[in-house]
């Protein structure tokens, strides 16, 4: 059961980079600027379809053992780029 959620996500993510998608740097990099204090350690496309991606985007903060995430969702844009349109509340992962 495990092995088949990693590589349906596997396919997914395979799927969506083919379509042109930010890549997870791109993501920790536009986090980076939004958040210049926290560390990013992931961010991975959880759903999406051809013009649009959720990224799962995990971090740590200063002085704090926790982990966090928050999903931010990129849309392609009329000139064929994706740009950020949503962010999600933060949520304590671990």
């Amino acid at each position: 059961m495990k092995l088949r959620k990693i590589l349906l996500v596997c396919v997914l993510s395979i799927f969506c980079f083919a379509c042109g998608f930010p890549s997870e740097e791109q993501v920790k990099n536009d986090f980076r600027s939004a958040n210049p204090t926290y560390a990013p350690i992931s961010a991975i496309v959880g759903e999406g379809h051809g013009d649009a991606g959720y990224y799962h985007i995990r971090y740590t903060k200063p002085n704090d053992n926790q982990i966090y995430e928050q999903i931010w969702l990129y849309l392609r844009q009329e000139d064929g780029k994706f740009k950020i349109t949503h962010k999600e509340s933060e949520r304590i992962i671990e």
